[in-house]
């Protein structure tokens, strides 16, 4: 039965230098020769029971054990065999113990020595104490084997899922940018196309209304001016009129008419901004030099000279 001073006593006790020992030996589990040897094998475990003697530990905490253990499994894990190997050595533990306790209880002898009687129960509960460690390092590694492990390939496999989950939420992110990115140009095209179409729209008003313009002008010239000018003609004919004076008149109303119709073309250009005048210079800002203005408005200008050289002629003939 466990006391309180028991316990006392564990809580106070260094362990450190039981499990370092304890380390060693079970680090020796790579090394073959040693596990298949049953002699070196029992040596160990006695100056383990020997340690513990001296050191008057009844136990040692399952919590230490266990930490030892699955250090070591740690470090060793994806070794070839020394699980198999780890395990041969318990056996062997277990036999070399075996054969320590019936040495102990048969012949009262420990490594080969008698033991004394006041040395019997010092003995007995270390031998005790070291059945608990390998028990517990037995039920370590079968945890270990059994849940740590398992815990283990579970987590990996969870890691697994998250990063598969998280690549194909960064392939979602990207296709959801991609198809955004595509909806802002197809949005940008659709806003040009109705530019375009405002554009068009009111590119067409403003022809509409230039075609408007130029056939009121035409009409207004044709009918009207021609009109008057026949009138004038005719009635010049009725009277003793010479073909100078005739010819005169009409110069003159001809000029006027064709100043008119390019007056009212010119204004509605001006309205519609769209000129049309003949861009004659590379003047970056608008230009008032003569000479290109004389170039800009080059037909007009041809014909009135024109109607000026008929002014000169019939004033001559006139006479």
């Amino acid at each position: 039965m466990i006391t309180i001073n028991d316990i006392k006593k564990s809580i106070d006790t260094d362990y450190s230098e039981i499990l370092n020992q304890y380390d060693a030996l079970l680090e020796k589990s790579g090394d073959l020769e040693f596990v298949l040897k049953d002699d070196l094998v029992k040596e160990e475990v006695q100056k383990l029971i020997e340690l513990i003697r001296d050191k008057d530990i009844r136990r040692i905490p399952y919590a230490s054990v266990t930490t030892r253990v699955i250090d070591f499994n740690s470090k060793t894990d994806g070794t070839d065999g020394l699980s198999e190997s780890f395990d041969f050595l318990m056996e062997q533990m277990d036999s070399a113990l075996s054969l320590i306790i019936t040495e102990f209880l048969n012949k009262k002898t420990f490594s080969g020595k008698t033991i004394t009687p006041e040395k019997v129960h010092p003995y007995n509960n270390s031998i005790v104490a070291f059945y608990k460690l390998l028990e517990h390092t037995k039920l370590a590694n079968a945890q270990y084997q059994n849940l740590y492990q398992k815990t283990e390939i579970e987590v990996s496999e969870l890691n697994s899922v998250l990063d598969e989950s998280k690549r194909k939420l960064d392939n979602l992110a990207n296709d959801f940018q991609n198809q955004s990115e595509k909806s802002k140009e197809t949005l940008q095209e659709v806003s040009n196309e109705l530019d375009n179409v405002k554009t068009t729209k009111t590119s067409i008003y403003t022809d509409f209304i230039a075609i408007l313009g130029v056939f009121s002008s035409f009409v207004f010239v044709m009918f009207g001016g021609f009109s008057a000018l026949s009138d004038i003609i005719a009635s010049l004919s009725q009277t003793k009129v010479s073909v100078g004076k005739t010819l005169l008149v009409s110069s003159f109303l001809f000029g006027f008419l064709i100043t008119v119709l390019y007056s009212l073309l010119y204004w509605v250009s001006l309205i519609i901004e769209k000129p049309i005048c003949y861009n004659s210079c590379d003047c970056n800002n608008p230009c008032g030099k003569f000479t290109h203005s004389l170039k800009r408005h080059g037909y007009f200008l041809i014909f009135i000279v024109c109607c000026i050289i008929m002014i000169v002629f019939s004033a001559f003939f006139a006479k």
